[in-house]
């Protein structure tokens, strides 16, 4: 997995039927295509949320 630059949930992606982890993953998966500067904006927004 290191070598190939993959976490492993994208090799377990098929094998999980929680569909709050499903979700989490796909997250995951959308925030790693942003660039630092979305990301930093996207912690604030996350962080407001968590407050409400």
């Amino acid at each position: 997995m290191n070598f190939l630059g993959i976490t492993p949930n994208i090799l377990y992606k098929s094998y999980i039927t929680n569909p709050d982890l499903r979700q989490k993953l796909e997250i995951d998966e959308k925030i790693s295509e942003l660039d630092s500067d979305k990301i930093q904006a996207l912690f604030k927004i996350i962080e407001v949320l968590k407050n409400l």
